[in-house]
Order: structure tokens, then sequence, then C-alpha cells
């Protein structure tokens, strides 16, 4: 019992020393997001609770030498990138769902020795796991958007296949949704295809859209930007309706006028006519009466003949 009483004093002694020592890593770690609540309730047992996100310090052969509380164990496809990166190369663990089922990333390191003989050597890594939340996904919310059907969103070529890395407008979580890459007309296959291009293609709801984007650098990603064509072409459509109103009003006048310069010149030359048909009947008709006179006083016969006596 003594003994005991006395080792209990050396062990806090320890940790308190310990203590200050590893409240450094861990603060860098919360302030870079590093650091995520434990599952698994916290009892003085050797029981081992599953972390979610940490930073770790390795060495060049990826052996952990120090790490915080809640970093993950290193297994898996972090474990397969770590024995096949090039050592001194940094390493990107792509987005994918973890242990909880959220989406996580990790990041990989390489240290440096500072001294002029060691300084292309390796001395050990910096492994960070890290959960992706909204320090990202709130980045693609545009402050004071005014557009109703516009969205921005993360994709990535997975062949055959495109994935959505993103939370979208119809309530799908990241990493949830998977479209082949030969959907025909499909706007995020177009973008993945041709990173800066634009087109009217139809997106991952069967809407018809407009549709952009541009490739990330540090990641095998494609931001996807896309509006409906229904709200996009709408002061474009309204314009042209107007257009066709007014080309359609200008037809129809122009028609109208045409129709009646054409009925006025009609009726001139057809009174025109009238009155030369008039004039000629008025003629032949007092022609024939001073013929009737002529012929009525005058006793002797008379013939009309022509040119050859017919």
């Amino acid at each position: 019992m003594v003994a005991e009483a006395e080792e209990e004093p050396e062990a806090e002694a320890a940790a308190a020393e310990a203590e200050p020592e590893a409240e450094p890593e861990v603060a860098a770690a919360d302030r870079a997001g590093f650091r995520e609540p434990i599952l698994g309730a916290e009892v003085s047992a050797n029981v081992e609770r599953v972390g979610l996100a940490g930073l770790a310090l390795a060495d060049p052969q990826g052996k952990i030498l120090v790490a915080t509380p809640g970093m993950p164990p290193i297994t898996g496809r972090l474990r397969e990138m770590l024995n096949t990166m090039p050592r001194g190369d940094r390493g990107l663990l792509d987005l994918q769902l973890g242990v909880t089922d959220l989406p996580t990333m990790g990041f990989i390191f390489p240290l440096f020795g500072i001294q002029a003989d060691t300084g292309s050597e390796v001395l050990g890594m910096v492994i960070g796991i890290k959960i992706v939340d909204d320090d990202l996904y709130g980045r693609l919310s545009q402050p004071g958007e005014t557009l109703e059907t516009a969205e921005t969103y993360i994709v990535r070529a997975q062949a055959p296949n495109v994935q959505y890395l993103s939370p979208l407008e119809d309530g799908t979580q990241p990493l949830r949704r998977v479209l082949a890459l030969d959907t025909p007309n499909l706007g995020s296959a177009f973008v993945l295809n041709t990173a800066g291009g634009f087109g009217r293609k139809v997106d991952y709801d069967n809407e018809e859209v407009l549709v952009t984007g541009r490739s990330i650098s540090a990641a095998p990603w494609v931001v996807v930007r896309k509006i409906s064509t229904s709200e996009a072409l709408a002061g474009s459509e309204s314009r042209l309706k107007t257009m066709l109103v007014v080309f359609i009003m200008i037809i129809v006048i122009t028609s109208v006028v045409i129709v009646a310069v054409w009925r006025h010149g009609s009726s001139v030359r057809a009174t025109a006519a009238a009155e030369r048909f008039r004039v000629a009947a008025e003629r032949f008709q007092n022609l024939g009466k001073f013929l009737r006179v002529i012929t009525d006083s005058q006793p002797t016969e008379m013939i009309a003949v022509t040119e050859d006596g017919t």
C-alpha cells in the first residue's frame, strides 16, 4: 500500500510533465481542424476508442511516433499510400467515407533536416486526417446569390463513373451519388472532359442546364457551376418574344398597307377604265342616233360596204 501511494504521485507528476509537451501539438491540430469528437465513452479501462481526425508524426518508414488523441489508426488506403509513395513526396488521400460514413481526407508532408549536410534527407512525415465539412462545402455557396437554380458542386472521375463529392441541392449527401461517365449529354461528365468549357447539357436531376467548370490543381477534382436554362435564358427569351411580336406586327402592318395600296390602285384603274368605256358608249350612242336620223330622212336606199366590196 505504501509503495502504491508513493507510485501515484510519481505517475501524476510524470503526466503533468508530459501534458504541456503535448499541448502545442493538440492546439495546432485544433486550429487546423484536425480534431474531431472521439466516438465512444471514455472509461478507465483498456478499451480502444475510435478516432476520426488528427495529426501524427511518423518516421520515414511510416511508423507513428506521436499522434494527437483523436488520430485514427493508419490502415487501409492510408497505409497502402505510405508504403508505396516515394519518400520526400507529398501525398493526398483523396476524399472518402470514413469509419463513421463522414467525408474524410488525409495529407502527408515530408520533414527534412535543416542542417546543410542533412537538408535532402527525409527525417519523418507529418500525417493529417481531417473530416471534410462546411469548412469546404460552405465555400461553394456564394454570399448574396440571387439565382434560384444556380448550384456549385465538386465532382471527380472514378472510371467508369463520375462521383459527386459535395452536397447537392436535392439533399444528396457527399459521395452518395454516382453516375456513369457515358450518360448522354451529362453536364458533369462534359466538364470533366473539357474543364473550362461551356455547354448546354443535362444535370444529375435530368434538368436542362448551362454548365461550366474549373479543375483544381491540388486534387483530382473539378468544380462545376450550373444554372437551369429556363432561368438563365429567361431575359433573352423574353426579348426574343418581344422582338418576334414586333416583327410579326411589322409584317402584318406592311401586308395591310400593301393590300390597301393595291386596292386603291386597282380602284383608280377601274374608275379610269369605266370612265373611258362610258365616254365611248356615249359616242357610239350619239353616232347611232345620227345614222338613224340620216337613214330615216333619206328616200333612197343606201348600203355600207368595206374596202373589199363586202
